[in-house]
């Protein structure tokens, strides 16, 4: 380590898996240039580490440190975006900042997964400073589930919607580089991890259905980063199989590649309850979804209200070519605006409001050149 000066400040960026590393990389990329924060990863240790070491690396091309540095260093800051982040420092030693981790309304064993019992230690203390979402509705539905987040959850805006807004200006150039026609209709089959996922109920039937489709509609496959991961022995990989499927000439997003071009390219979004399908209001794609097991939505949440105002496909798929040309042909629920506002209360805005809260943390001031255009300096 290097010897620390007085305006040097030291971030620890906790990286438990590829699912989360694009979400930390964004958030060192609004930060990096600032010459006074100097940035260091810590990765999960065993099997854990190996499987997202690679993956890591090439979006967080950060200095490593062990378990060992990350328990003894007086870090200023860590930064997570998940739940217990092997190596994460207690509050009580630095401020430690969760971020956003996809749009909160699944529900997990005893409590929606966001803002349930995982955010609090054994000892009912909050694990986080501070927990950074995109919008007021997401600040609500955290209080609304426990009082002891009004004080944590910072409403910044979100940093990959703003990368979709600004990409969508660019919809013809990703199309063509993802080799689709001007003439395609795509439909982008996106799904959770999971026995709940649509890859793991619907998966054989929803693909024999698509492959019949084909003549008329275009499908890109897009599987969870956790379902390329192996299961019991004997299960199929789902993530591989669904890699698999080019051959039979579906196109496939790899779970390393950044979903954005994928969804500005796509018409309409066939879904399952992740997160990534709400992202579809904001540039008025179509959705429509397959029926989620009773009680993995949290009522009042976006997910759930998405599947309120969207068409549902048979459990068989039977149906599938019918639901989308519906909504092909109807285009999105006049709903869905409204929706679109509870998802992101500050578009264009989440670097600078990311830059604030951060400094704060850290008792910095922001760098004149650092500051955004018309963007008040503390």
């Amino acid at each position: 380590m290097v010897p620390r000066r007085t305006s040097a400040r030291w971030v620890l960026v906790v990286c438990g898996g590829t699912h989360v590393a694009n979400h930390l990389a964004e958030y060192w990329q609004v930060l990096a240039p600032d010459p006074r924060l100097h940035f260091r990863l810590l990765l999960p240790s065993g099997e854990r580490r190996q499987a997202c070491t690679t993956p890591t690396r090439a979006v967080l091309p950060l200095r490593q440190v062990g378990q060992r540095w990350a328990k003894v260093f007086p870090w200023d800051l860590a930064v997570v975006a998940d739940h217990d982040e092997e190596g994460t420092p207690d509050p009580d030693r630095c401020p430690v900042v969760r971020l956003q981790h996809g749009v909160p309304g699944k529900r997990l064993d005893d409590g929606i997964y966001a803002f349930g019992p995982r955010s609090f230690d054994d000892e009912g203390r909050l694990r986080f400073t501070r927990i950074l979402v995109s919008s007021e509705a997401t600040r609500r539905l955290a209080t609304r589930i426990d009082p002891a987040f009004a004080d944590v959850v910072a409403v910044v805006g979100s940093l990959d919607d703003d990368r979709l807004l600004a990409e969508a200006r660019h919809r013809d150039e990703h199309r063509r580089r993802l080799g689709i026609a001007p003439g395609d209709v795509v439909v982008l089959v996106t799904s959770t991890w999971g026995p709940s996922g649509l890859f793991q109920r619907l998966g054989d039937a929803l693909l024999r259905e698509a492959h019949a489709l084909q003549g008329e509609l275009r499908f890109i496959l897009s599987a969870h980063g956790l379902d390329y991961q192996p299961g019991p022995p004997g299960e199929r990989v789902w993530g591989e199989y669904i890699a698999s499927q080019t051959s039979q000439g579906f196109l496939v997003r790899d779970p390393g590649e950044d979903w954005v071009p994928y969804l500005v390219a796509c018409d309409v979004v066939l879904t399952d309850h992740t997160s990534v399908a709400t992202h579809a209001v904001l540039i008025n794609r179509p959705v429509v979804h397959i029926r989620v097991p009773e009680g993995l939505l949290e009522p009042g949440s976006p997910i759930q209200r998405l599947h309120e105002l969207t068409p549902e496909v048979r459990e068989d798929a039977s149906d599938l070519g019918d639901v989308l040309r519906a909504a092909l042909l109807d285009g999105p629920h006049h709903e869905l605006r409204d929706l679109a506002t509870q998802l992101n209360s500050y578009p264009g805005e989440a670097a600078s409001r990311i830059r604030r809260e951060t400094h704060d943390l850290l008792r910095l001031e922001i760098p004149l050149t650092q500051a955004m255009p018309g963007e008040a300096l503390p």
